[in-house]
This record gives C-alpha cells, sequence and structure tokens, in this order.
C-alpha cells in the first residue's frame, strides 16, 4: 500500500466531514487504494476494511500507538500502547469466508458482512434490530427454511460464526489499570480511531497552510506541494 498524497488525504478528510463511520472509512480505503472501485472497496469483510485501515495508519503515523483511555472500575485515566504489527500478528487465523452451519434442522452459509451490508442496513432508515437484520443479510438458508426470518438461536449461532470467519472485525485489546488492579478487555474501533488520527492531522495542515499562505502569500497547492521537512523550516522561520 503507498501513501495517499496530501491532497488526496485531504480530500478524503474534507469528503468524511459529517458522513456515517462506514462511509468515513471507505472514503480513507479509497485515499489509500485509487486503483479499486467504490465496489470493491465495499465488499470487503468488515476486518478486512479494518486491517487495511491499520496498514494504512502504519504508512501515514508509524506503527506505534499511543492512547488515552479509562478504568470503568475507578475511572482512572490510563495510557494505551501497542504496536499494530504485533496486533495484526496476535489475531487468530482467519476461517473460511464462507462457512456452513445447520441447527435444528435448518441448514445455512454463512458469511461474514460488509460494509455494503451495514449501509444497506441504515438504508432502511430504523436502527431498530439493526444487528439481526445485518446477521439475517449474511445467512442463505438452504434447508429447513421458514418465510418468518432467521429464528433468534440460528443468528446467535450465525454471530458465532462470522466472529470465528472475519476475527478482525472485533479486535479487543486486554487492558489492566495500575490504580486498582481492574482487568478488562475492550473493542478497538479502528475505524473510529484511524479517522480521528486523519481528522488531527488535516486540522494540523490545513494550520500550516493558513500560516504559510498568510506569511508568504503562497497558494494552498504549492504549500501542499512541499515535502514535510521544508514546510516545518518555513513553519519554523514564521512562528519563532
Amino acid at each position: 500500500m503507498g501513501a495517499p498524497t496530501v491532497d488526496a488525504l485531504i480530500d478524503a478528510w474534507e469528503q468524511g466531514l459529517g458522513a456515517s463511520p462506514t462511509r468515513r472509512a471507505l472514503v480513507l480505503l479509497r485515499a489509500a487504494h485509487p486503483g479499486a472501485s467504490a465496489d470493491e472497496l465495499a465488499g470487503l469483510t468488515l476486518g478486512e476494511r479494518d486491517v487495511s485501515l491499520l496498514k494504512l495508519r502504519v504508512t501515514l503515523f508509524g506503527d506505534h500507538i499511543e492512547a488515552l483511555g479509562s478504568c470503568p472500575a475507578c475511572d482512572e485515566e490510563l495510557d494505551v500502547s501497542f504496536d499494530v504489527s504485533r496486533l495484526l500478528g496476535s489475531l487468530p487465523p482467519a476461517g473460511t469466508v464462507v462457512r456452513e452451519m445447520v441447527m435444528d434442522s435448518c441448514a445455512a452459509t454463512v458469511r461474514p458482512p460488509t460494509s455494503a451490508d451495514v449501509l444497506a442496513v441504515l438504508g432502511e432508515g430504523t436502527l431498530e434490530n439493526a444487528g439481526a437484520r445485518l446477521l439475517e443479510r449474511c445467512v442463505t438458508r438452504t434447508a429447513g427454511s421458514t418465510d418468518g426470518g432467521a429464528p433468534a438461536a440460528l443468528l446467535d449461532r450465525v454471530a458465532e460464526e462470522v466472529v470465528a470467519a472475519d476475527p478482525a472485525a472485533r479486535i479487543q485489546l486486554g487492558l489492566a489499570c495500575a490504580e486498582c488492579g481492574h482487568t478488562w478487555s475492550e473493542v478497538l474501533d479502528v475505524a473510529g480511531f484511524v479517522w480521528s488520527e486523519v481528522a488531527a492531522w488535516a486540522r494540523r495542515t490545513l494550520r500550516d497552510v493558513h500560516l504559510l499562505a498568510r506569511a508568504y502569500g503562497w497558494r494552498e497547492a504549492d504549500i501542499l506541494a512541499l515535502t514535510p521537512r521544508r514546510r516545518a523550516a518555513y513553519l519554523e522561520l514564521v512562528t519563532g
């Protein structure tokens, strides 16, 4: 994966403003994979999407991540740090994309959900039972099916199969509080985290553009075309 150009990343940030988390994730993926079609990117499983976003994060900001969290037991603030490479290496191997399961004479094929599935469910206009409707999109009943929808017990099994088939879609971090000793696991919102870092970078970059344009009268395109080191040198002259 090559690094997106500064212009492409700024454009992705602008397009993602006000968009849903899923659409923001796809906007970032398009910046990282300009040769891929929108349908191709939306068709990635959620785990494939999040792995790609983490690799984009490494390309843009490095392998090491430092963040802040809080203990659910005592509210103590804690530092969270990890390396993306080690995190991805710790994930269990993905199963087959399509899995077969049988429960109470109801046979079904199950596939992990994609961003396209999430957008389709959200496009139905209601969040009621959104999780069940998302799982139902991933099920093709081949025997013992009814017109009344998939049984709740079957959907519970489907959820288990989806996690097993696409483990990167639900990455959990093991955390511990040094203050009270409490330990817990927390799901990493990959798309939200990477977006927040890109948004912070975009705001810093636009601030740099503002300062240099005001000081030298340069165009935005000319400032963004500068290498980071040269831009930093000019900023030091302006602000120093």
